[in-house]
């Protein structure tokens, strides 16, 4: 649909100045109701507590197309509103999966197929999948399977133009699947979806997922499967299996430097900082390989050491090479590996060949302040 010069500069304007207006004003009486509901006990009962929140988050969802556009839900009473109705909501598992039950996309895949799927509808489905991203810790794990990830998976191949709100939906639904998973007692299902899950990241880097998200949804994985997650005694080899198919796609990985994504550029300017150095498909998938050391059992953490450390080399750019080695070292310096970890890193560092891995055999050793060193050497001064 076209609209005239006059309505697309004037009537538009103004009516989405109301909308904002009717946002403004519903959610600072829904405020006023929950700020109150946690005072009075008869608010607070069993009974009413659950059906108050679920009426409020019902509220905000039937007002989300206005809240996910331009970010006009990003003030301090939405959020208290938002937050605190699912914080008591929570507390209600019954009601919570009651909750998700009712406001679940109908027919996903036929409803994101079609070609007139509405933005109304994409913005009812992304309040869904942010509100189920903090539900599933109160949840038994057949309604997560069946009203977080099953309705979550649909969105995890992003198809079509990218647009800011597709785009939100597609990070929401990453989301929603690793809150899902990193449950303890979602263990059973954990097994069965990550190797699909990993499969499905793969696919979208770098294509639909930056360096950052990639390796934050990567390394979420590793903790779930990694001690002291019961998955990680039930499946002791399934850490192993990932890491090996990180591996193998970097060797075979794009070497060109990736375009800046809007979330990079975002950070770097709520942080005032230079956009972060470009990374490769392949430098992306060994830095990747890296952050998962912390998490590693005890017995692979130096096996592993040395093979992130032979894959490093085989990073093409050296740049790039440089910035994966100064991620490697930061790793083991900055407290990021714990005591045990720390300690087996220290020795494979000092004994057992990392050093050379990582810096070289050319490279000067470490020396105290104020060591002899020779005379070639010595300062002139």
């Amino acid at each position: 649909m076209r609209y005239t010069t006059e309505a697309s500069q004037v009537t538009a304007p103004a009516l989405w100045q109301t909308f904002k207006k009717m946002l403004y004003a519903t959610v600072t009486m829904l405020q006023a109701i929950v700020a109150r509901s946690l005072l009075d006990p008869s608010l607070r009962s069993r009974e009413v507590a659950p059906e108050l929140a679920t009426r409020t988050l019902r509220t905000l969802r039937d007002l989300f197309f206005i809240g996910s556009r331009d970010n006009n839900s990003s003030f301090q009473v939405y959020s208290f509103t938002y937050l605190t109705s699912l914080d008591n909501l929570v507390r209600y598992p019954k009601a919570a999966v009651a909750f998700l039950a009712g406001i679940k996309p109908t027919s996903p895949n036929a409803v994101r197929s079609h070609s007139l799927y509405h933005p109304v509808h994409r913005s009812l489905d992304l309040f869904y999948l942010n509100v189920a991203e903090h539900l599933p810790l109160n949840i038994p794990t057949e309604a997560c399977d069946e009203l977080i990830v099953q309705p979550a998976t649909t969105y995890l191949t992003h198809t079509g133009p990218p647009t800011s709100l597709s785009l939100e939906i597609f990070e929401s639904a990453h989301s929603a699947i690793l809150s899902a998973l990193a449950c303890p007692h979602n263990g059973p299902m954990t097994v069965k979806v990550v190797p699909f899950y990993v499969d499905t990241l793969f696919a979208s880097f770098p294509s639909h997922i930056s360096t950052r998200q990639f390796r934050v949804a990567f390394k979420t994985i590793m903790q779930i499967v990694s001690p002291p997650y019961p998955i990680s005694a039930t499946d002791p080899y399934l850490s192993e299996t990932l890491l090996e198919m990180v591996r193998f796609r970097a060797l075979s990985a794009g070497v060109d430097p990736l375009p800046p994504t809007p979330d990079a550029l975002a950070q770097a300017a709520d942080s005032e900082n230079q956009p972060p150095q470009p990374h490769s498909e392949q430098s992306s998938l060994v830095v990747t390989l890296i952050d998962a050391l912390p998490f590693l059992p005890l017995p692979l953490v130096e096996e592993w050491m040395t093979v992130t450390a032979r894959t490093m080399a085989e990073v093409a750019d050296p740049a790039m090479r440089k910035l994966v080695r100064e991620r490697f070292v930061e790793v083991l310096v900055s407290g990021e590996l714990d005591v045990e970890r720390a300690a087996i890193g220290v020795a494979w560092w000092g004994t057992k060949g990392g050093r050379e891995l990582v810096i070289g055999r050319s490279a000067p050793p470490a020396m105290m302040s104020g060591a002899l060193v020779e005379e070639e050497r010595a300062s002139k001064l």
